[in-house]
C-alpha cells in the first residue's frame, strides 16, 4: 500500500495562508495565524476567541475582511469565501460592540 501523506501535506500547504486576527474594538490581535482556505469562521473563533478577547458564545459575531470590506456573521463561512489572502487582517466584533 502506498502512503500519500506527503502529497496530502503539500496540497494542504498550498492552500495555507497567514493572516492577522484582530478584535475590531480593542485592537487586540494574533498577528501570525496560519489558516487553510477551507477553515470556517467557527473554527477560527473556537481557536482564537479568548486570545483576542471575543466572547465565542455571543449572540452576534461579525467577521470583516479589512482589505476588501466584505463581512459576514455566518460561522460556516470559509476563509476563501470571505476572500482572505495571505497577509490580510480579519477583524472580529462580538455583540458587546455590534448594534
Amino acid at each position: 500500500m502506498t502512503d500519500y501523506s506527503i502529497d496530502n501535506a503539500l496540497a494542504t500547504a498550498k492552500n495555507c495562508i497567514t493572516i492577522e486576527l484582530m478584535n475590531k474594538s480593542t485592537q487586540t490581535s494574533v498577528p501570525q495565524v496560519s489558516v487553510d482556505g477551507n477553515n470556517t469562521m467557527r473554527q477560527l473563533l473556537d481557536e482564537y476567541a479568548l486570545d483576542v478577547g471575543i466572547n465565542p458564545n455571543a449572540a452576534k459575531i461579525v467577521f470583516d475582511n479589512k482589505r476588501t470590506g466584505d463581512s459576514t456573521s455566518d460561522l460556516n463561512e470559509t476563509v476563501t469565501g470571505l476572500g482572505l489572502q495571505d497577509g490580510d487582517v480579519l477583524l472580529v466584533t462580538d455583540d458587546g460592540c455590534v448594534a
